[in-house]
């Protein structure tokens, strides 16, 4: 994982960019009313940018590497456990880094909710969402015939979880077929662990001061 220069300098620069599109976006957001449609609309990009770098990478990346597994494991060098435990503990730590340096830039930069235990719990959760969006990435790629047909589902399996994230349609309106999807969504539960960090104790202030 560490050997694989190009990949981790791609991610990286693809973290930095985006923090720094957001940050250009959404600097130093105001504490007016207005502002709280604002932190929720960078809360759920977050999450989905999070999800979606994390995703693209395994998808282009696990199918190459699961037609190595398939041979070895015929040569009966490994089980399947000894594999995804190695990998795990392999690419959890590195793959950290990198939500963690696109949070680390765009929180001061957009002005979120100014508290080091606040800004502690943005890169968990972001962390945590990256991990999940891998093992998403992971289940697609292992049913997926090719790389180019998990480039092609994954996505697609995302706009779901998107749609149903929590921003576009509210949970309580959405069919009875489709009540599981929300629940479902690792971009609604991230969504709204964002937004649980960001918004109690916010003071926003228009003509009224709000207290959340």
């Amino acid at each position: 994982v560490v050997r694989d220069k190009a990949t981790n300098v791609a991610r990286a620069m693809s973290n930095l960019s985006s923090a720094l599109v957001f940050g250009a976006i959404f600097f130093r957001m105001k504490r007016g009313q207005s502002s709280v449609q604002d932190r929720m609309g960078l809360l759920q990009v977050v999450a989905v940018s999070t999800a979606m770098s994390s995703l693209v990478k395994t998808l282009t990346i696990f199918p190459r590497e699961r037609t190595i597994v398939a041979r070895e494991r015929a040569r009966q060098a490994y089980g399947i456990l000894p594999y995804l435990s190695a990998k795990l503990a392999a690419e959890l730590p590195v793959g950290a880094l990198f939500p963690a340096l696109f949070g680390a830039l765009v929180y001061p930069t957009c002005g979120l909710h100014p508290s080091l235990a606040r800004f502690a719990k943005f890169l968990g959760i972001l962390t945590l969402e990256s991990f999940a969006s891998q093992a998403l990435g992971l289940a697609v790629s292992s049913v997926a015939p090719t790389t180019e047909a998990a480039v092609a589902i994954g996505p697609a399996v995302m706009l779901v979880w998107i749609v149903f994230g929590g921003y576009y349609v509210n949970a309580e309106n959405v069919p009875s077929i489709f009540k599981w999807l929300p629940r479902a969504s690792l971009i609604k539960q991230s969504f709204e662990a964002l937004c649980i960090n960001e918004f109690p104790g916010l003071v926003v202030r228009n003509s009224f001061t709000y207290l959340y």
